[in-house]
């Protein structure tokens, strides 16, 4: 896009015929030349039916001269005020990974939307304490893995829930996941209360523990995690339990201490999705719901990875879970993006945004009522979480003028709605988008930078 604020430098269309190809004219001499020097494919109005006439004066051109943009604005100054490259018109993101057919969660979460959001992004990455994990497995990504990693006790379990966090997305294998490509750092020592301390104090912001040790209240395991997450400001994510701890209804800890994220599953598959019942009309087919619970997420069902190769329960690399333990994984990845999106947020924020998002809808539906208050705040919606992180991210210039010269940068976008900027010098440097609304007017003589950047660091201070 270009900003011209001069009638004189606007072109015409004198001939587009195959046999001749595309030729423009102007009365403006300079910018003949340039015209005949670069041949723009493209060179027109890119809003003429726009009613504000800042918009009017927007052009839209395509050139193979990478460098007319360029040309312009040293030719013409202050009457071309603005400069906008634009990318590829893209589709929403659609990964191609193959067996993602199975995933139908992912309609129910608007998962495909959500990875615009954050799918280019640097990741933070998740700690995973399970039970074994196979480095070897061609779909996911590992930083490292601490203690013995035996398989000796379920060893499909880590990779499970490894591949419903974090298996690689859009590399035309197995699955995609919530993460994308957020690579995991797993500790075989699971169960272990002192190793999820341990992983937090190695730097793992949000840490996903599918297990449960202990069915009764401990005053030093609740202190333990309130360290987490008031001192270390991590979120630690848990499976609510699969009917364990003597009934469904019934507490499983750690996952039931107000700091820790407890998340129960909903069905996905079924042609009654988000319910909670495996089998509508019998409550014995339920994971835990209490009033600990904090959010749901899919677990009955889902495709994940499985150990590769002959030590898998399954051929062919890939497997199915059913439990908490493969709906909590779901939350601790949507966190994960949070913080991507935002790493300046605390982990209480995080939190607030993640179960603020949740889709409540489902709480009311007739074949949950019966669970009321014992679902959490609804089922995971990865789509709004992460627009919640957006907003939280994005500074809003909004009927206002600005006229001292200023930087502003902030880690998801910039919004201008109904904005002049009358004077100074400014730049506007941010990792994701720039909007625009309304009217938005530079006058002249004023000197704009627009900086956006998926590798651009920007800092929360």
């Amino acid at each position: 896009y270009v900003h011209i604020t001069d009638d004189e430098l606007t072109p015409t269309l004198t001939y587009s015929m195959p046999a001749n190809g595309i030729h423009y004219s102007s009365c403006n001499l300079k910018m003949l030349s340039l015209l005949n020097e670069s041949k723009p494919d493209v060179f027109c109005q890119a809003f003429p039916s726009a009613k504000t006439s800042w918009l009017r004066e927007v052009y839209y051109i395509e050139c193979k001269d990478s460098l007319f943009g360029e040309k312009l604005k040293l030719s013409f100054g202050d009457k071309i005020p603005l400069i906008e490259y634009l990318c590829e018109p893209q589709l929403t993101l659609s990964p191609n990974d193959p067996l993602i057919p199975d995933q139908s969660q992912f309609s129910l979460t608007e998962q495909n939307e959500a990875w615009e959001y954050y799918f280019d992004l640097e990741k933070v990455p998740i700690g995973i304490t399970d039970t074994y994990f196979d480095l070897s497995h061609e779909d996911l990504d590992f930083i490292g893995v601490q203690g013995s990693n035996l398989p000796y006790y379920k060893p499909q379990h880590g990779n499970l829930v490894s591949g419903m966090a974090a298996a690689k997305t859009n590399n035309n294998l197995g699955i995609a996941s919530v993460g994308y490509d957020t690579r995991i750092y797993g500790s075989s020592n699971w169960g272990s209360d002192s190793e999820v301390l341990n992983l937090v104090e190695q730097g793992y912001k949000v840490i996903n523990c599918s297990w449960l040790n202990n069915c009764f209240y401990s005053a030093i395991q609740e202190a333990l995690y309130n360290e987490i997450r008031n001192v270390w400001d991590a979120v630690v994510v848990f499976g609510a339990g699969n009917s364990h701890c003597g009934n469904p209804s019934n507490y499983c800890y750690p996952a039931s201490y107000d700091v820790n994220i407890s998340v129960t599953s909903v069905t996905h598959t079924s042609t009654d999705p988000d319910a909670h019942e495996r089998t509508i009309g019998d409550t014995t087919t339920t994971y835990q719901h209490n009033d600990a619970v904090d959010i749901c997420a899919h677990g009955y069902g889902v495709r994940s990875c499985d150990v590769m190769g002959a030590g898998g329960v399954d051929p062919g690399n890939y497997t199915w879970g059913w439990g908490t333990s493969f709906a909590a994984p779901q939350v601790a990845a949507t966190l994960a993006a949070i913080f991507t999106i935002n790493p300046c947020l605390t982990a209480n924020e995080a939190e607030d945004i993640l179960l603020d998002a949740a889709d409540a809808s489902i709480l009311s539906y007739s074949y949950n009522t019966y669970y009321t208050a014992k679902l959490g705040t609804g089922r995971l919606n990865v789509l709004d979480a992460v627009k919640g992180a957006a907003e939280s991210a994005t500074t809003y210039f909004e009927d206002e003028t600005l006229s001292s010269s200023q930087t502003t940068e902030t880690l998801f976008g910039i919004s201008f709605d109904n904005v002049t900027i009358s004077s100074g010098t400014h730049t506007f440097r941010t990792r994701k988008e720039i909007s625009i609304n309304g009217n938005f007017q530079i006058n002249s003589g004023v000197t704009c930078t627009f900086d956006v950047d998926v590798s651009n660091i920007i800092s929360c201070y």
